[in-house]
């Protein structure tokens, strides 16, 4: 596995707090403000909710501004990768509903997703099938500032078809896995099955990789690289699907593996036989996924990324020793002394979050 030096993650940890964490929260407590004036009390419970206690997800995707070029820790780029994790965040809310998880309003509900990349192009009704709708324009509004920010972007035309494949893979995805409560996995697995992935990868290992948006995330800070091509974002894009995507997805499903034992939430982890196989599982596609990243522009920015996600999940107070602590523990043994770093700075984080309840200032 690619290790990072001391001085590396000195480096990027310094550009994170000074540069992009403020920036990022301050775009959440725009967020937090206009999801407070949502008319429907449901909706705006959801996306409060989202904005709070799901906060640490928006601050860690702003992390992505640091994969682009240096002035791309600017506050267009770093709101428009906040709006777009708060986005996905609400809509997977709105989508795990009780009476809003048939196929079709999924697929409705997360247009927006696509929406949001495609400057110019008018905004569906996400909400034509959806039971509530009065969200204050909310979502909408999320969408439109995702479009406005994209436009300004120097390379987002030369980007535009690998950025809008990538919001479609992943709005058909979260579909079908929001879905299984009402139709079982069949759907999920026919779309696993059509896509061109590593044949070693199992069904929900695929699944798991197209829920996810950081490849959208990794693909908009290459826009903002005035010098990036349509080969910048192939080369990206398979970096980041299936790799980093699926190990994201599936560490999120492992800190929430015992918790989504007493719920009707689909859970990617359940599907592994032991905490042997799922531990062989999780450290192989890390492996593999470190070495897709080396030869990308700014390829230790990327590694920095991937050990942080090892690093947020790993951390996470809800790993619990009957299977996710102990699969969690091999990862850890398996990736060496940035990440356990990384984690322990990450366990701070998380203390100082529970213990700071207000929404962002």
């Amino acid at each position: 596995m690619q290790r990072l030096t001391a001085r590396e993650l000195l480096a990027s940890g310094m550009l994170y707090w000074t540069a992009i964490y403020p920036r990022a929260r301050a775009q959440l407590a725009r967020w937090h403000r206009r999801a407070a004036s949502a008319p429907d009390p449901t909706l705006r419970e959801l996306a409060l909710q989202k904005l709070t206690a799901e906060r640490l997800n928006p601050e860690a995707a702003a992390l992505f501004a640091s994969t682009g070029p240096h002035r791309a820790c600017s506050t267009s780029l770093i709101a428009l990768i906040v709006a777009y994790q708060v986005l996905y965040d609400y809509l997977d809310a709105v989508n795990e509903m009780p009476g809003s998880q048939a196929l079709s309003n999924g697929l409705q509900l997360h247009r927006a997703l696509t929406d949001a990349l495609r400057p110019g192009e008018p905004i569906a009704d996400l909400y034509r099938e959806n039971p509530q709708r009065h969200d204050g324009s909310y979502a909408k509004t999320l969408t439109a500032t995702c479009t406005h920010l994209l436009a300004t972007l120097p390379s987002s035309a030369r980007l535009a078809e690998s950025l809008c494949c990538a919001a479609e893979r992943c709005r058909q995805a979260q579909a079908r896995n929001h879905a299984i409560a009402d139709d079982g996995t069949s759907a999920l697995r026919q779309w696993c099955r059509a896509q061109a992935v590593d044949a070693e990868m199992l069904w929900w290992e695929t699944a798991a990789a197209g829920i996810s948006c950081l490849g959208v995330h990794a693909l908009l800070a290459r826009a903002a690289d005035p010098h990036s091509v349509k080969a910048d974002a192939s080369a990206t894009d398979a970096a980041y699907f299936p790799g980093v995507c699926a190990i994201s997805a599936l560490l999120d499903s492992l800190a929430d593996h015992h918790t989504d034992q007493a719920t009707a939430n689909h859970s990617f982890t359940a599907h592994y036989d032991t905490t042997t196989h799922a531990a062989a599982r999780l450290i192989a596609i890390t492996r593999e996924t470190a070495s897709r990243l080396d030869g990308l522009r700014r390829d230790r920015r990327h590694a920095f990324i991937l050990w942080g996600i090892l690093a947020f999940y790993l951390s996470a107070p809800t790993l619990h020793p009957s299977f996710s602590a102990p699969v969690g523990q091999a990862m850890i043994d398996a990736s060496g002394l940035a990440t356990r770093f990384m984690r322990a700075a990450m366990q701070v984080r998380r203390r100082i979050a529970t213990k700071d309840s207000q929404p962002p200032e």
